[in-house]
């Protein structure tokens, strides 16, 4: 795996040509939409495997995945561009082995907010164990879900997948946790709702209800660990990076730094930060995959169309890639902006420090879920495919 950083004058076909591989697998690894519209110093993922296979005919993947004796799960992985879909067409060409993995093994788990589509759920699923449904809330009386995956939490499971509820404060009345029962309700119908939903795990808010003390949420989790023991569902609880939750959860999430602001994002720095409080172990880093220009957040592809239109060339900054342009804005006016992403280089060595740091694995949002980066994911670590006892 190399990452080639394009050069004035360079095309997919000379770059392909340099490094012995197809145009087709440049395009298809890195997701280009227009391979016409590249920029200088723009990245490109460039993945040799050890061994391909141009399909024939009707074939089927699991034809080919007996033939080669290898799964079909590692087949979609080693090959994004089919995008989770087993449909293949002839003449394609599938990469059937890399060499081996560099790190050793590693969970991932990725968001579904509410804008997540179906299409999204299956191109990520391959690559993640763990699917964190956004929408649960908490409100004085108990639980209830402001958007209904009900069709996605089942296709997550049938494909041995784990899906967990992510719940967030709502109208919350201080006076619930003030007395035993009071919790003792309110995580009563929590575990109830989450169960008949179908979710298999809760993920607890970094706000953790918007208890008043310390105290407080201390003796709400506490309580709630002594319910889950009772039921099969695991507990996941975000953090910030301050040693919130200690012990109580399964596992915890650490948040991403967002790119709003020019200084604020420091990647190495959090994971530096987060392995001297959290048990690395059990805990997983927040992966951000996406750009903002001047903190409205865009995908890869927008980025590079607004590079290539405004002809723009990306300049590097440690782990991150930058430009400025001029947007129009009316009246004859126009605004100055700059684009800023981390670069793929700054994704694989955020991975790999969550490997050297012992890390549980890595936390995405699956709608700015990089091809190259589930391709990173495959070739550096092999995949866990069940965890905590469900298969």
């Amino acid at each position: 795996m190399q990452i080639h950083r394009v050069k004035r004058g360079e095309s997919v076909f000379h770059i392909a040509r340099a490094y012995r591989t197809s145009p087709v697998t440049i395009i298809d690894n890195n997701a280009l939409l227009r391979p016409d519209a590249l920029s200088v110093g723009d990245e490109l993922l460039i993945c040799q495997p050890s061994r391909s296979y141009t399909v024939r005919g009707t074939e089927t993947l699991g034809e080919i995945a007996n033939r080669f004796s290898v799964r079909r799960a590692d087949l979609l992985r080693y090959n994004p561009a089919l995008c989770g879909d087993e449909t293949l067409r002839p003449s394609m060409t599938l990469s059937i082995k890399f060499s081996p993995p560099e790190y050793g093994t590693a969970s991932n788990l990725g968001y579904v907010r509410c804008e997540t589509t179906e299409k999204q759920v299956r191109e990520a699923l391959p690559y993640l164990t763990y699917f964190v449904f956004d929408g649960g809330v908490g409100d004085g009386e108990g639980v209830y879900c402001k958007y209904a995956h009900r069709e996605m939490v089942e296709y997550v499971k049938r494909e041995k997948k784990i899906p967990l509820l992510r719940i967030c404060s709502g109208e919350m009345r201080v006076d619930i946790h003030r007395c035993k029962k009071g919790r003792e309700d309110f995580i009563s119908k929590m575990i109830a709702f989450t169960k008949d939903y179908g979710y298999l795990g809760i993920v607890l808010s970094e706000d953790i209800f918007a208890l008043p003390s310390r105290a407080s949420r201390d003796a709400f989790l506490i309580e709630l660990r002594k319910h889950l023991l009772g039921s099969d569902l695991i507990l996941f609880c975000e953090c910030s990076g301050k040693g919130e939750f200690g012990d109580f959860a399964d596992a915890n999430i650490l948040l991403p730094s967002y790119l709003a602001k020019k200084t604020e994002y420091s990647a190495q720095h959090k994971i530096h930060h987060a392995s001297g409080v959290y048990e690395t172990q059990k805990t997983f880093v927040g992966l951000p995959m996406y750009a903002t220009d001047e903190g409205d957040v865009l995908s890869y592809e927008r980025m590079r169309d607004i590079a290539y239109t405004t002809k723009k060339e990306f300049l590097h900054e440690k782990d991150e890639m930058f430009f400025e342009y001029a947007r129009y804005i009316g009246g004859g006016k126009r605004e100055r902006r700059q684009v800023r992403a981390i670069s793929l280089s700054g994704i694989q060595n955020v991975l790999t420090q969550v490997s050297d740091y012992g890390f549980m694995g890595c936390a995405v949002e699956i709608e700015h879920f990089l091809v190259p980066c589930r391709l990173m994911l495959t070739l550096l670590f092999s995949s866990v495919e069940y965890a905590f006892g469900f298969a």
